[in-house]
């Protein structure tokens, strides 16, 4: 059972996360979820009418709810999986259905950065309606949710990089799994690829996924099946870093956050980041900021 609680921890948790998250680039639209949380409806009196000026995409974690849409109600469960999206300022009511229900949702603000965008925006547009707002559960909207429960639940420190890349991840196979055909893919080998801003995108939210791993440029390219020059070149380009440069700097940032908290040991911080010894990360921290990091914990923490 869900109290209160637990959701405002997860949702301050989620803000976190948005508040980080990279837009996705996906056939010329930009998709930003601005909102992701829980919601718990405390009683069963109607939410009034209302609408929001993004899309709503949102599921059952736990019991079940009714959406009413003009003079239709659909009811989704987490029995059966369905989900809810809603196309932008589709004024709609929310009427509860079964104490301590949960509903795990998002806002997604939907811009077009050029002609192909809209194109693509209007067909996402037309395909919601035309399903009224109501689809059956896709298997990997359930990994997703495991994922998301278990790093929310962790014990130890959660990583808002890997949240964020399940959240990209999510959002990625939803828009593929339905509009595959908007997106770039490539005619010969009959593979899903990336366009410029796909690229960079997803080169990024896979090494905050690895953070915690070492990360060679040869994997990275594999992942994204395109070559390591295209691969560099194109982050380059982009971004004004290269990969190698970036993931110093993201290792560098990460590990200057945790040496804020004095809780996290030298030896701790190292593991979290991927190095084998403790004595190999306090190589790599004073080569690039030229103080150890027991030095920079004493500095940033000084009353």
């Amino acid at each position: 059972m869900y109290i209160m609680e637990q959701v405002f921890l997860y949702n301050k948790i989620l803000s976190h996360c948005t508040s980080e998250f990279s837009p996705i680039i996906l056939g010329g639209l930009k998709i930003h979820p601005v909102v992701f949380h829980f919601t718990k409806d405390k009683d069963k009196k109607p939410i009034p009418v209302h609408q929001h000026r993004f899309a709503e995409l949102s599921w059952m974690l736990n019991g079940s709810m009714g959406y009413k849409f003009g003079d239709e109600l659909q009811i989704i469960s987490s029995a059966d999986k369905q989900f809810i999206f809603l196309s932008p300022e589709t004024p709609h009511q929310r009427i509860l259905q079964k104490d301590n229900s949960i509903i795990l949702g998002f806002l997604l603000d939907m811009v077009p950065q050029n002609e192909r965008g809209r194109l693509f925006f209007d067909e996402i547009m037309k395909f919601l309606a035309e399903h009224n707002y109501t689809f059956d559960n896709l298997e990997f909207m359930n990994e997703f949710e495991v994922k998301l429960l278990v790093e929310l639940n962790s014990a130890d420190t959660v990583f808002i990089g890997k949240i964020n890349f399940y959240i990209y991840e999510f959002l990625f196979k939803l828009f593929s799994h339905y509009f595959a055909d908007y997106l770039i893919y490539n005619s010969n080998e009959h593979k899903i690829s990336y366009d410029r801003d796909d690229l960079v995108v997803t080169a990024k939210q896979i090494i905050e996924e690895r953070l915690s791993y070492s990360i060679s440029l040869s994997y990275l390219a594999k992942k994204l099946n395109v070559s390591v020059r295209h691969l560099n070149r194109i982050f380059s380009e982009q971004t004004g870093y290269s990969i190698g440069n970036y993931i110093i700097q993201r290792k560098l940032n990460a590990s200057q956050k945790m040496l804020y908290n004095p809780k996290f040991s030298v030896k701790e911080i190292a593991v979290n980041l991927g190095f084998r010894r403790d004595s190999y990360f306090c190589e790599f921290f004073k080569k690039h900021t030229g103080i150890t990091p027991l030095a920079y914990s004493k500095q940033v923490n000084k009353s």
